[in-house]
């Protein structure tokens, strides 16, 4: 009876997890936003995301599930880059001139660089370390050997609960309130955007053994495509939705037929896009301002000049070019680099809408980026190298568009680094799936 009840328990925690990890919704809130307060000077507001917090409370009772069962050693353990990414963000706060720079000056401010550090790293190590740790050992348990159980289908159902809650809320928004972009259960419509960009060519490749759940989630997973190309206001997250659902069709293998069967199922989604993309009035502003270089109050879109001060961060500072500024300081000290060139830094630019791949190499310099991408790209082989199964051909797309979204839209703040994990522990399970299928088919010479 307990065993039976700890499993039981096991799935509903991967359910409320992967649910909670589709929303943004701000469980708590450390801090005063004193720029809102007009004194004049920022401190950044701590935000403690729902996903995050069931995520705290799943590894605190997995825990104490391993503890119980003494299954430490069946358990999957994350691999060496995981380790090494953790590594180079602590390198790059011991090595950063900014933030000891700042504790050395004192003041009632100093604090705050090594405490952004610091909650940038400990928000880091659950994404990268601890999250894949969890969503492997739960989606494909091996703590009873003699009863491995595949949770698979259960989170991929869980998965798309959250999206299409997400989903109908922002379709819900696009209606009612139009001085403001769809975000679904986000704080940003990018983020919003992003979301269903890396999901939503996963859930199209979803396979079952039974063929009306098939159907269903087949057309489900397709009408999920069109509310999200109908409310997405992100130019850059529809281009990645589609590179994603190219990826995955192109990287699965069937016949000919069925090939140009799935090309054409993108290719309708297409014309959904272009038909869409400029006939609904309320939507249409925020997506020309999405797709344009051009500024409605400067000659270049911010996001674009603020790339091009980025990619110098390193001249005239020793050491930032290998470590960066500090984790968790990007925001604090892109402004002073815009001297350089002689930019004026006329707005501040949002965490979420900027390119991820420069905001790490400011903030943890290259061997930060390098780990990162080192990370990703592990995960990313585990995937291609078991494109044969529907799981590891989504988590191909899935991935890809994560990839590219982050050009434009930093999509690993506070919650969202949840989904890439989950996604990480789909591409583990995939060649774990994988490697028992060979087993089964090359049984061992007597």
């Amino acid at each position: 009876m307990n065993k039976f009840n700890g499993k039981w328990f096991d799935g509903a925690s991967l359910c409320a997890l992967v649910v909670a990890m589709c929303t943004q919704i701000d469980a708590r809130s450390l801090g005063r936003d004193t720029l809102d307060e007009g004194l004049g000077y920022a401190t950044k507001t701590i935000k403690l995301a729902l996903g995050d917090a069931v995520f705290a409370l799943v590894v605190a009772y997995f825990l104490a599930r391993v503890i119980q069962t003494r299954s430490w050693k069946r358990l999957w353990w994350p691999p060496l880059p995981c380790f090494a990414l953790v590594f180079a963000l602590v390198l790059s706060l011991l090595h950063s001139p900014t933030i000891f720079e700042v504790l050395r000056a004192g003041g009632k401010d100093a604090v705050l660089p090594l405490r952004e550090a610091i909650v940038e790293i400990v928000q880091w190590v659950g994404y990268f370390l601890v999250a894949p740790w969890v969503f492997v050992n739960l989606l494909f348990d091996r703590r009873d050997e003699n009863d491995a159980v595949n949770r698979v289908d259960l989170g991929i159902r869980a998965l798309f609960f959250g999206v299409a809650a997400s989903a109908i809320l922002a379709t819900v928004q696009t209606v009612s309130f139009t001085q403001d972009a769809p975000r679904g259960l986000w704080t940003s419509p990018n983020i919003y955007g992003a979301f269903l960009a890396f999901c939503l060519p996963l859930l199209l490749e979803t396979e079952t053994r039974d063929e009306r759940a098939q159907l269903r989630l087949t057309f489900l997973g397709f009408v999920l495509a069109i509310v999200a190309l109908v409310t997405l206001t992100s130019f850059w997250a529809v281009l990645a939705l589609f590179l994603g659902l190219l990826m995955a069709a192109i990287a699965r293998p069937g016949t000919p037929k069925i090939r140009i069967f799935r090309l054409g199922v993108v290719g309708m989604l297409v014309v959904v896009a272009v038909l869409s993309w400029r006939n609904i009035e309320g939507l249409r502003g925020f997506r020309e301002e999405s797709s344009r270089i051009a500024s409605q109050t400067q000659r270049v879109k911010k996001q674009l000049v603020e790339w091009q001060v980025a990619t110098r961060f390193g001249a005239p500072r020793e050491r930032a070019l290998a470590t960066g500024f500090g984790p968790g300081n990007y925001q604090s000290n892109i402004g002073t680099l815009y001297q350089y060139d002689s930019v004026p830094n006329e707005e501040r630019m949002p965490p979420d809408s900027n390119n991820l791949w420069l905001v790490q190499a400011v903030s943890t310099g290259v061997l930060g980026l390098g780990a990162l991408l080192w990370t990703v790209g592990h995960f990313f082989g585990l995937a291609w190298r078991n494109r044969g199964s529907w799981l590891g051909a989504g988590v191909v797309g899935a991935l890809g568009a994560w990839i590219f979204v982050n050009f434009f839209h930093a999509s690993l703040v506070r919650g969202a680094g949840l989904v890439l994990a989950f996604l990480f522990a789909l591409a583990v399970v995939a060649a774990s799936n994988q490697s028992d299928s060979s087993a089964v088919k090359s049984p061992e010479k007597s």
